[in-house]
C-alpha cells in the first residue's frame, strides 16, 4: 500500500473561520492530531504501508511535522502541481483530508481554488471543487480516490462524492458556522477509517463533452473581478469570453493544474492594482 494524503485546511472538524487556518498553533494541533488519528488508523492493519503527505493549504506550512511518524511530508511553496506535487502512477490510494465544497454549494468557507481570484471553474461543462480536480489529476496516473474527509457538503453533496469512503467532519449552517462533531467521537471515526483504507475506492473519470469526447478539456473560469480575468488573458490560448470569464482548451489534466496554477499566482497582481 502506498498512499498519497493531499492536506487542506477548511474541511477539518472545529474549523470555522479563516483565521483558524492561517498559521494558528492552536488550531494546526487539532488538524494535525486529526490526521495522525487516519494515519495511525492505516499503520494499524498496513504497518509497511508507505505514506506521503501534501501539506496543500496556502504555503503548506499547517501540518505539525515532529508530531508524525513513519510518514514523508511535503511542505512549502512554490509547487507546479500544489495540492498533488509528487503523486506518480506508483500510488495505489489517493486521500483528500479535510477539503472543502466549491463556491455557491453551501459548505462551510466554500470556495474555488483561490478565494481572491476564482469564483468557479468549469472542465467540460461541470463545476469543478478541489476535489475534483485533483482526484481527476490522479485518474490520467490510474490512481483510484480512496478517501474523503471534509464538511457534510463537500462530501455528499454536489458535485460529491457519495460512492467514495468518506467521514463528516461537521456540517455547515453558514459560511461560517457549523454545527461540529465531538472530537473524540471524530477522531475514533478517522482512526477506524485508516484501518479499512482501500476497501471502497474508484477512479474518477472527467465528464465527457456533448460529442462524446473527453479530450480536449474545454475550461470556462469566471473570475471575482474583471481586472483578474483580463491578466489571465494574458496567457497564450486563453480567451477572455466577457469581462469576468476565460475559456481555453488544454489536452489533459496536468497541463490544465499548470495553467491552474499560472493563473492563480498572475491573478495576485491584482492585490497591487488600486
Amino acid at each position: 500500500m502506498k498512499v498519497y494524503i493531499s492536506f487542506d485546511y477548511e474541511g477539518i472538524g472545529g474549523v470555522a473561520f479563516w483565521k483558524e487556518t492561517e498559521g494558528d498553533p492552536r488550531w494546526n494541533n487539532i488538524a494535525t492530531k486529526q490526521l495522525k488519528a487516519f494515519i495511525d488508523g492505516i499503520f494499524s492493519k498496513n504497518p509497511d504501508a508507505e505514506i506521503v503527505i501534501s501539506d496543500s493549504h496556502a504555503y503548506g506550512e499547517s501540518i505539525i511535522w515532529e508530531y508524525l511518524e513513519k510518514v514523508k511530508l511535503i511542505r512549502g511553496w512554490p509547487r507546479v502541481f500544489y495540492m498533488v506535487e509528487g503523486l506518480d502512477e506508483s500510488f495505489t490510494d489517493l486521500v483528500l483530508f479535510g477539503y472543502h465544497s466549491p463556491i455557491g454549494q453551501e459548505g462551510m468557507i466554500d470556495h474555488s481554488y483561490s478565494s481572491s481570484s476564482i469564483y468557479s471553474v468549469k472542465m467540460n461543462g461541470e463545476y469543478l471543487d478541489e476535489a475534483r480536480i485533483n482526484s481527476y489529476f490522479a485518474f490520467e496516473l490510474n490512481v483510484p480516490l480512496s478517501f474523503i474527509y471534509g464538511d457534510k457538503q463537500a462530501v455528499t453533496g454536489s458535485p460529491g462524492f457519495p460512492e467514495i469512503d468518506y467521514c463528516i467532519s461537521k456540517e455547515a449552517i453558514s459560511r461560517f458556522c457549523g454545527l461540529m462533531r465531538p472530537e473524540k467521537e471524530l477522531l475514533d471515526e478517522l482512526y477506524l477509517k485508516g484501518q479499512n483504507l482501500g476497501k471502497n475506492k474508484k477512479i474518477v473519470k472527467p465528464k465527457a463533452k456533448a460529442d462524446g469526447k473527453v479530450y480536449p478539456l474545454f475550461i470556462e473560469m469566471e473570475f471575482t473581478d474583471t481586472v483578474r480575468a483580463k491578466l489571465a488573458s494574458i496567457l497564450p490560448e486563453v480567451k477572455l469570453v466577457s469581462p469576468r470569464k476565460i475559456e481555453f482548451e488544454c489536452e489533459n489534466v496536468a497541463i490544465f493544474y499548470r495553467l491552474l496554477n499560472a493563473i492563480t499566482i498572475i491573478c495576485a497582481a491584482a492585490k497591487t492594482v488600486r
